[in-house]
């Protein structure tokens, strides 16, 4: 009788094992799967996170572009107004005092312009210490520098340069080469941004 219990409650005590076993499996299981969706969730924020710094760091460039811009632009207005404004008459000198040739001898603007570089045609650097040329080098070149350590990328710059360099007249190009012919830092400036090439299409 006794023999006969105790292989039941040994039978028991296995079954019990067994499914205490089985319990503890299913637990597991019900863990790696909780795992994998955890997993899974930590990736899927981590994209989040990494798209959302790239949204961000794209905004920020774009917000850094716009402010760059917006600075070349006025200075490429200051450059065109100071050029649009200047005013020679070539002439004043050769009359006598109070002779008004306003009206028929001043010259403004880029034909100014032109006829005053003329009259550095002998030597092209003189002009780099006159006082309205070397002014006007100091906004062009200001400008280049400027877009040149701007925190943009190379092509933003390239684009900011080729407003620049549409903006700037064949007289005025012609001109800062001449002047600065022996300037190699100032025309390696001008070739990185392809002024270079312009001015020899019109040589």
């Amino acid at each position: 009788m006794f023999g006969s219990v105790n292989v039941l409650f040994s039978g028991l005590a296995f079954a019990l094992v067994l499914y205490t076993i089985h319990l503890q499996k299913q637990d597991l299981d019900i863990q790696r799967e909780v795992q994998k969706i955890q997993i899974k969730d930590l990736k899927l924020q981590a994209e989040a996170t990494a798209k959302s710094a790239e949204q961000l760091e794209g905004q920020q460039q774009l917000l850094n572009f716009q402010v760059v811009q917006g600075t070349v632009l006025n200075l490429i207005n200051i450059k065109k107004r100071y050029i649009k404004d200047f005013r020679w008459a070539p002439y004043e000198q050769r009359f006598p005092a109070g002779f008004n040739l306003k009206e028929t001898h001043d010259l403004h603007g880029e034909e100014a312009v032109l006829g005053y570089f003329r009259m550095f045609n002998a030597n092209p650097e003189r002009a780099l210490t006159d006082i309205f040329f070397s002014k006007y080098f100091r906004m062009f070149f200001y400008t280049l520098n400027f877009i040149n350590e701007s925190n943009i990328n190379q092509k933003q710059k390239q684009v900011l340069a080729d407003i620049l360099s549409i903006e700037t007249s064949d007289l005025e190009l012609r001109i800062i080469y001449k002047c600065h012919a022996n300037k190699q830092h100032k025309l390696l400036l001008l070739q990185q941004f392809g002024f270079d090439k312009l001015y020899n299409s019109l040589t």
